[in-house]
């Protein structure tokens, strides 16, 4: 498969009152068209950073960044915008994410508007289109996200992510702020998504279960680095680091806790 988006050697480092700290330190990175990607690791290890490196929505202290075989790091102002339109990212807060003073029709279109794309009325259309697609009611069109579930309104920042057709949706956490009845039904809503509209990509999880469930490659993430890599079904059956082995350890005894609650077996 061809390579769409390519990493190398990327850091980030932020600097504080205790000095500097390397939240990304060193990390490649390659994403083939069509191909899902998971991001695993704990609280802290720089897999939200670097999600938000790759779109540069922050800028990188060092490495370099391709897309599409285009130099993403040397572009500014319009160009960068332009090639925006192929990269979009489903937020870890879907509340937070969308702008509260527009309805749900609105914010789901308001890309289409910041990249003047179509007549008002050709906005509005799409956004309904896209309300459909995710399983919005039309109803909802004129109601504002504070008056929706954080299940509706992940559908929103899913729709919002999909209007302008991205080649490549980068998903940050976005299950984790939801309760667990609604988690299983928006990782439903984007595999059917893929499927649908064959994008590429790249998921952004603490949870091993949804990484194997969502992805064919898999990214462990500690400290910044990246400590081990390969197909999703083939690490987590043989991991090879002993940070890997350590987290699928502790998913194994969270089942198997929660499975001698359920059965009401005691130690």
């Amino acid at each position: 498969m061809a390579e769409l988006l390519v990493a190398r050697d990327l850091v980030k480092t932020f600097t504080g009152r205790g000095g500097d700290v390397r939240a990304v330190d060193g990390v490649d990175l390659d994403v083939a068209r069509g191909e899902s990607i998971a991001i695993v690791g704990e609280s802290g290890s720089g897999k939200s950073t670097l999600a938000r490196l790759i779109l540069r929505l922050i800028e990188p202290t060092s490495g370099s960044l391709t897309y599409a075989g285009e130099d993403l790091l040397a572009l500014r102002g319009r160009m960068l915008r332009r090639q925006r339109e192929h990269m979009q990212m489903v937020f870890q807060n879907p509340y937070g994410s969308l702008l509260p003073g527009l309805t749900v029709e609105k914010n789901i279109a308001e890309p289409l508007r910041i990249h003047r794309i179509g007549t008002p009325a050709e906005r509005r259309e799409k956004a309904q289109e896209l309300m459909d697609l995710v399983g919005l009611p039309a109803r909802y069109a004129n109601l504002y996200p504070r008056q929706l579930s954080g299940g509706q309104q992940q559908r929103i920042g899913v729709a919002r992510a999909l209007a302008l057709g991205p080649e490549l949706l980068v998903c940050d956490e976005p299950t984790s702020a939801l309760d667990v009845s609604i988690q299983a039904q928006i990782l439903t809503l984007i595999e059917g998504m893929r499927e649908r509209l064959a994008f590429s990509m790249v998921f952004i999880t603490h949870n091993l279960a949804v990484a194997q469930r969502m992805t064919d490659r898999v990214l462990v993430m500690r400290a910044g680095k990246v400590v081990e890599r390969g197909a999703t079904d083939e690490v987590f059956a043989s991991p090879q680091d002993p940070y890997t082995r350590e987290l699928l350890r502790s998913v194994l005894s969270v089942n198997r806790s929660a499975t001698d609650t359920r059965g009401g077996t005691t130690s």
